[in-house]
């Protein structure tokens, strides 16, 4: 029996203050898994509105949840 197979992500952002921190250095390596792996469901801890930007424009079919919780 053929189970269809789903991938998950995970990731912690990071944040120190308001800003994911090392941002500048991260950034192409995060894109580089995204784009390698293109998981089915992304979970993201800690998001800041550049790594949002960034999902968006790497996984543009996908859907997104947002809450109002901070941090």
């Amino acid at each position: 029996m053929n189970m269809p197979r789903i991938s998950v992500m995970t990731f912690n952002m990071w944040k120190l203050g308001n800003y994911p921190a090392n941002w500048p250095q991260r950034q192409q390596h995060i894109l580089e898994c995204l784009t390698t792996f293109i998981p089915d469901i992304l979970c993201v801890q800690e998001l800041h509105s550049l790594f949002h930007d960034v999902i968006i424009k790497v996984l543009p079919s996908h859907e997104y949840v947002k809450d109002h919780f901070g941090g």
